[in-house]
């Protein structure tokens, strides 16, 4: 019978069936180092069917009930479990095709193959809306960024780089605590690429973040701050949070406050006109955010949690002061792609400060802070004189 005229549950089995265990069709040699002459011709046909079977989980009409059994049908047949047709859980059926799709990680040849493979797996996460799935999938990412993986001559530096972003997207915001996956990587792998002698070039822990890919890391993680102060509910009348939830929002906040400082620390170890960039355009960003779905959290709790309030908005201080800094910085270094930044992050940073002291003065503690002229300096800290 040809293609043409099979069904679409037909055509489907026959997509998601083409599937076998990594290890029959090993692309690596015996050593693990090298790879098996005909790997190019072996990668394509892998890669080509994570795409077809990526844009035939993502088809919109799976979500229609009409079409669950087929997409239910589809991932048993994937996950390799015929009889998993007892679990009327799709989000269980999901995570089996995760956990089936697992055991490729180890057998990817490439950096630039992971995207095709990470967006199929998102694809089955979001047909089947599956938290459960989702939490597997941020593993799977995480694995994938525990690996070293070697340059080849079959992709270019730009699909590295897509491959590593969307890797980093999904590792983090698919992670069970975002904000506690960059500080992960901010307080263990980060600081390996400093060191006292210059640092190693590349993270024991996280052997895909080098020194070169950094402000691929760098943008990720700024983002995923940014994300999660956004993330916070909006204060609606008639519906006061209890304590407990406004404490931990509070928590949240301060957590991303203490992530932002270390993330601005870096610009000063890595001075590169990428993370300068990502710096200065994702800094407006949080400062926005925190203005419009922190400092509701933040005012409502001054009272009841006065210290921590007090610690949290001089963390806030000293991550605006280096922003200051990169203002400064890029003026001097006349960079469009830096300065065009430059107007919209100090007009905001004025308004942060004056909610600040508009917020203190509402509760009687001016004294807190006092402000002052800063002195124009650059990312070494040398005062910058005027003209």
């Amino acid at each position: 019978m040809g293609l043409t005229r099979l069904t679409g549950r037909e055509s489907s089995k026959l997509e998601v069936s083409s599937f076998t265990h990594p290890q029959s069709t090993n692309i690596r040699d015996d050593d693990g180092d090298s790879f098996s002459p005909d790997y190019p011709a072996q990668c394509e046909c892998l890669t080509l069917l994570f795409k077809i079977l990526a844009v035939f989980f993502a088809w919109p009409q799976l979500s229609d009930p009409m079409y669950s059994p087929l997409l239910h049908q589809s991932l048993e047949i994937l996950s390799k479990s015929p009889h998993s047709s007892v679990s009327k859980d799709i989000g269980l059926v999901a995570k089996g095709a995760c956990v089936y799709l697992e055991r490729f990680c180890e057998h990817l040849p490439l950096l630039s193959c992971t995207r095709p493979y990470v967006t199929l797996l998102v694809s089955i996460c979001t047909a089947c809306q599956s938290s459960v799935a989702q939490k597997r999938v941020a593993k799977i990412c995480t694995q994938l960024l525990k690996h070293s993986w070697v340059e080849s001559t079959m992709e270019t530096t730009q699909q590295r780089t897509e491959a590593l972003e969307y890797l980093l997207k999904y590792h983090f915001e698919w992670s069970v605590e975002p904000l506690k996956a960059v500080e992960e990587m901010c307080t263990k792998a980060v600081p390996e690429l400093i060191g006292e002698d210059g640092g190693q070039g590349v993270s024991s822990i996280f052997p895909a973040l080098s020194s070169d890919n950094f402000p691929c890391f760098y943008k990720n993680m700024m983002i995923t701050v940014v994300s999660q102060i956004k993330a916070i509910p909006l204060p609606t009348k008639g519906a006061q949070p209890s304590s407990e939830v406004l404490l931990d929002r509070l928590q949240s906040i301060h957590l991303s406050a203490n992530v932002l400082h270390m993330l601005v620390t870096f610009v000063k170890s890595f001075e590169k006109r990428a993370v300068l960039s990502a710096a200065l355009k994702y800094g407006t960003l949080y400062i926005e955010a925190l203005l419009k779905f922190g400092m509701p959290v933040i005012d409502v709790e001054f009272r009841p949690h006065k210290d921590e309030v007090l610690t949290l908005l001089k963390t806030l201080q000293k991550s605006t002061r280096c922003f200051q800094t990169f203002c400064g910085h890029s003026k001097v270094k006349r960079d469009t792609s830096l300065t065009n930044h430059v107007p919209k992050l100090k007009k905001i940073l004025e308004m942060f400060m004056f909610k600040v002291m508009e917020m203190l003065a509402h509760h009687d503690c001016q004294e807190a802070f006092s402000v002052g002229n800063l002195r124009n300096r650059d990312l070494q800290g040398q005062e910058i004189l005027s003209q």
